[in-house]
């Protein structure tokens, strides 16, 4: 491994992790606030003030919609639109492989195959073959 590939290993993992502890704290926050909301309804009042979505396009209460089913596309989100924004495609692939490790490890449940790729194409970030840079 390259010392830039190895950079940018460590600056997923990095960031995983403080996504990870960031979603526990504050899903745990929310839900203690509001224990009659789904799961879905807390992911999005994780990351965005309810009364200012209306102000918002369709397409962006879609995306967040979509994305905000799963704690996982939640924090897939939040990193793209953060810290790894200029990520290549299959960087931000490779990255819901330990954004996703390390969500179990707080005890999140884990979300099914077919939601990962609804989330990966809202997204935009799918492509065939997406699996072998999770492994």
């Amino acid at each position: 491994m390259g010392i830039m590939n190895w950079i940018v290993q460590k600056t997923m993992i990095n960031e995983a992790r403080r996504i990870a502890e960031w979603a526990r704290k504050n899903y745990d926050s929310v839900k203690a606030q509001n224990p009659d909301l789904t799961d879905e309804e807390i992911h999005v009042r994780i990351e965005y003030d309810v009364d200012k979505l209306s102000n918002i396009s369709d397409e962006s209460k879609n995306i967040i919609q979509k994305c905000c089913q799963t704690i996982e596309g939640l924090c897939y989100m939040h990193a793209m639109t953060g810290n790894l924004k200029d990520f290549m495609i299959f960087r931000l692939v490779q990255f819901t492989k330990y954004m996703d490790h390390y969500l179990y490890t707080l005890g999140f449940k884990q979300q099914t195959k077919e939601q990962k790729e609804n989330i990966l194409k809202t997204l935009g970030i799918y492509f065939e073959g997406w699996e072998e840079y999770t492994k």
